[in-house]
């Protein structure tokens, strides 16, 4: 099996674009026609957003300072969509942080898991 980081450019390109696709319909889409979860909306949030980070950070594993900016990027550019356009959804700075938040766990823990695979070889 291939590794994520090996996949064609523009495969890489068009994982992660279905990626925010999804994101950025779940996020702008009218709150009665998303499915149910009943978490905190903060954790959603940041869940999300680490998923996303996840995936970016597997596609691109050597360029992580450009995939938690850009995962924070589209975390405030979503909630500006939010508080902008008239579908139903209200942008709120908390929801940024929450975003950027999910990302931020996920790439100090790549960072720690980088450290200590280091330290032990």
């Amino acid at each position: 099996m291939t590794a994520p980081s090996r996949l064609p450019l523009a495969v890489k390109f068009l994982i992660l674009l279905v990626c925010l696709g999804v994101l950025a319909w779940l996020s702008l889409a009218p709150t009665d026609e998303l499915p149910k979860v009943n978490l905190w909306d903060k954790f959603e949030h940041a869940c999300a957003y680490a998923v996303l980070t996840v995936v970016a950070s597997l596609l691109f594993p050597h360029r992580l300072v450009r995939v938690v900016a850009g995962c924070m990027a589209f975390g405030i550019f979503i909630e500006v969509l939010q508080a902008t356009m008239g579908f139903g959804r209200d942008g709120d700075w908390h929801d940024a942080v929450a975003n950027a938040s999910g990302a931020a766990v996920i790439v100090g823990s790549i960072l720690l898991h980088r450290r200590f695979r280091r330290a032990s070889a």
